[in-house]
């Protein structure tokens, strides 16, 4: 798990109110239809076949029922590690017929055009991420993961979605998020406008094994919910102004 989100989770003021997408386990991905205007297609929540956490299914089923209200399409997807099984809203299939599946239920497209390379592969293992990547058209389709939400005290509502950033490469005072991934971006952010919940994006520079601690600094760009998401949402989000530096004892008022 990210040195960050492990510092998050061991926090008094975040107990309870975590899901964090972490493979096998459940991981959120949503998902768009790439024309003219990007338009969300919908979500999947997937995990590896018997590896959903049952700590994540309060928290899954809130976030199920709010996007359902908004009419978004929300598919259960569980995989075996080795692709030989698929079970799309409980419906056992085959592989190619799970892309067939996911494809007519978000009405996304299948095809062979590839996807844009990840900024680091070595990021990328899951094997439902890979599959994905390889089955769905690269042009016509995009999807992003949903590294965590933060919910409320009664754990019904989210209230903030984070993107986290890890990278020593920049450093945090000098870091932005990169134009490269713009429409990652956009994504989120229409998915946190039908939410109501805020977006926050953080950069932090301890990577592999290195643990994040309370006196290490990160970059901070928000969005606050209640914001309009058009063509200069992204510009907003990753203005210079628009940086906020916090270190990690800071965090339990952040969120």
């Amino acid at each position: 798990m990210d040195a960050f989100l492990q510092y998050l989770e061991a926090s008094p003021a975040y107990r309870g109110r975590l899901l964090i997408s972490q493979p096998p386990k459940d991981v959120v991905l949503a998902w768009a239809r790439m024309g003219q205007t990007l338009e969300l297609a919908g979500v999947t929540i997937v995990s590896e076949i018997g590896q959903s956490a049952p700590a994540n299914a309060a928290h899954l089923k809130a976030l199920s029922d709010a996007l359902s209200a908004k009419s978004v399409k929300v598919l259960s997807v569980q995989y075996a590690r080795d692709l030989s099984k698929f079970i799309v809203d409980g419906n056992e299939m085959s592989a190619p017929d799970a892309a067939v599946a996911i494809g007519t239920e978000l009405r996304i497209k299948l095809g062979a055009n590839a996807a844009k390379k990840p900024n680091d592969p070595g990021q990328v293992s899951d094997p439902f991420h890979v599959w994905s990547r390889d089955v769905f058209d690269g042009i016509a389709v995009r999807k992003t993961d949903i590294d965590a939400f933060v919910f409320d005290a009664g754990g019904t509502r989210a209230g903030t979605m984070l993107e986290i950033k890890r990278s020593n490469r920049v450093a945090v005072g000098s870091w932005r998020p990169y134009a490269a991934d713009y429409f990652n971006y956009v994504i989120q952010l229409k998915l946190c406008e039908l939410l109501g919940c805020d977006f926050v994006t953080v950069h932090h520079d301890r990577v592999g094994a290195e643990v994040f601690g309370d006196n290490m600094t990160f970059d901070h760009f928000g969005f606050v919910a209640g914001g309009l998401v058009d063509d200069s949402s992204f510009s907003t989000l990753a203005a210079e102004s628009n940086r906020k530096n916090y270190q990690g004892k800071d965090v339990a008022i952040l969120f």
